[in-house]
């Protein structure tokens, strides 16, 4: 009976050492600054104005000139709402994948690994002309 109540009270004590321990680890850790990439743009910690939030935009958004995709074809209900948000609110939408990346994409989603060259070759030469479409 005496050791159950010396291991309760010092497996607590090992808990607690443990919680500080941790906590004291967190706060080394974000009191290191982070590093940003050399090709991030310097960005100041509080736009003072509209102006400058508006200029810091301008850098980032993708240059207007850059190749758009292709229009994809809107074949039901879903994709005439997804993509009329996206033409409403001026987001540019990717290309189709190919059947390829497609099924890795999808294999990667749903399973969580990367498909087999098996399962991939399969999935080629299945005989739908467009795997991805059906």
């Amino acid at each position: 009976m005496r050791t159950s109540f010396v291991w309760r009270v010092g497996g607590r004590a090992l808990v607690w050492l443990g919680c500080v321990l941790l906590f004291a680890a967190s706060v080394g850790v974000a009191t290191q600054s982070p590093q940003t990439p050399a090709d991030h743009p310097d960005i100041a910690p509080a736009p003072e104005s509209r102006q400058t939030a508006s200029e810091l935009t301008e850098r980032l958004r993708p240059s207007e000139d850059a190749a758009r995709a292709p229009a994809v074809p809107r074949r039901n209900l879903i994709d005439e709402h997804v993509f009329g948000r996206m033409a409403a609110d001026a987001i540019p939408h990717a290309g189709l994948s190919p059947d390829a990346e497609f099924f890795r994409r999808i294999h990667v989603d749903l399973t969580g690994r990367l498909p087999g060259d098996e399962a991939l070759r399969e999935f080629l030469a299945s005989s739908s002309t467009s795997s991805a479409s059906t």
